[in-house]
């Protein structure tokens, strides 16, 4: 029993994970990883390429520990860019193994199991059934949209803030079941290290605040509970901002002369989006680079949209609380790949962009493949509907 739990409050046993025995927990964490081991251990074999002789090879802070301390307040080498968690695991990579490439390229594959393994016990715990949750992560996994983040050095920081923001989502679901102050300071402390590694992570903060607020009993008596639950992430979202601002004081400011009006940047998202989609659904025509054609594909974007739209229905309809929520990661974490912001970028579409908002889409993918096994009497139950959440379990005190 958590020694910070709410007297009375139910905690789940530790033998189970989002209501399935530990055993099955346990076999597909050793399955997981040895899988995601076994399609990227050929990168294992690849060197560094574009921008990873820029940050990694030629970056005498990736070669000095001392410089540890100027990597964590100094900005990447395009500012508004501040991701110093990625740079500075280069400067440990290096101590490891040199200037190796086998080394650096190990280490980011084990960070994708590690978001795997993170994804996993997610989506068990919004399913509350390990099939989908594997299915989910499974996905997630082997997906070959996302061997671009993966096998792609100077694409760590993708990797880091997606790790880091599915642990903190995941701990503050466990956190409010239980009651726990300290599994909320993880939390807490996970969106922090998110942060830092790219602002992308920023996304988790809404995601979980939506979390609290929509799938919980009691709605209107437990705002000052929710409040509670995020105060350490507001702290956390402080203290990176403070840094931020220290990092790009001394930096020379981002270049955004040649950025379109933002009216264009938000029509772009007509095309970027069924793209991003298509990629994934259809991953036959992977590449590097995705230049936007001229003139669109008109036909195919309308086609695009209705499905869109119609797959946006059947999930709402559904009120399933897993499917509700891989939709609502999916639509945040493509938020910041938008085009809102000017921000300085090598292209309008990139694969490695996919990898945070992909979790979102494995999610609804499982919850679907769930739901067809069930209708067909060979998978698992409904799962948690968001009509019959959970019943909220405050802060304690």
């Amino acid at each position: 029993m958590d020694e910070n739990a709410t007297p009375g409050a139910k905690v789940p046993s530790a033998g189970t994970l989002g209501g399935r025995p530990a055993l099955l927990r346990f076999a597909a964490v050793p399955v997981l990883v040895a899988v995601t081991v076994a399609v990227y251990a050929p990168s294992l074999g690849n060197g560094f390429v574009w921008d990873d002789h820029e940050i990694i090879v030629s970056n005498p802070q990736t070669r000095d520990l001392s410089a540890l301390p100027a990597v964590m307040l100094s900005v990447d080498e395009t500012a508004p860019y501040y991701r110093p968690l990625a740079r500075a695991s280069y400067l440990l990579d290096y101590r490891l193994f040199g200037m190796n490439p086998s080394g650096f390229h190990a280490v980011s594959v084990l960070l994708h199991a590690a978001a795997v393994l993170a994804l996993f016990w997610l989506a068990a715990l919004l399913f509350e059934s390990q099939p989908p949750a594997f299915l989910a992560a499974l996905l997630f996994a082997v997906h070959p949209v996302n061997a671009e983040a993966v096998a792609f050095i100077s694409g760590r920081n993708s990797l880091l803030a997606t790790l880091f923001s599915l642990l903190s989502v995941a701990l503050l679901i466990v956190a409010e079941r239980r009651g726990s102050r300290r599994l909320c300071a993880g939390s807490a402390l996970a969106f922090f290290v998110g942060l830092l590694s790219k602002e992308t992570a920023i996304m988790a903060l809404p995601f979980a605040a939506g979390w609290l607020w929509f799938f919980r009993e009691d709605r209107e008596r437990s705002r000052r509970s929710h409040l509670l639950f995020l105060a350490p992430h507001l702290l956390a979202l402080a203290g990176y901002a403070a840094l931020r601002v220290l990092a790009l004081r001394s930096a020379p400011p981002a270049a955004f002369r040649d950025a379109p009006a933002l009216a264009g940047r938000l029509l772009l998202n007509l095309y970027t989006v069924p793209r991003y989609l298509g990629l994934a659904l259809f991953p036959g025509d992977l590449a590097i680079f995705h230049p936007v054609p001229s003139p669109w594909p008109v036909l195919s974007l309308v086609a695009a949209w209705v499905g869109i739209a119609a797959v946006v229905a059947l999930v709402v309809a559904s009120r399933s609380a897993a499917g509700l929520a891989g939709l609502a990661w999916l639509g945040l974490n493509l938020l910041p790949i938008a085009n809102l912001l000017p921000i300085p970028a090598t292209a309008p579409i990139a694969e490695r962009y996919f990898y945070a908002p992909g979790v979102g889409l494995w999610i609804v993918l499982a919850e679907g493949a769930r739901r067809i096994a069930a209708r067909r009497g060979g998978g698992p139950g409904r799962g948690t509907q968001c009509a019959n959440p959970p019943a909220h379990r405050g802060l304690a005190r």
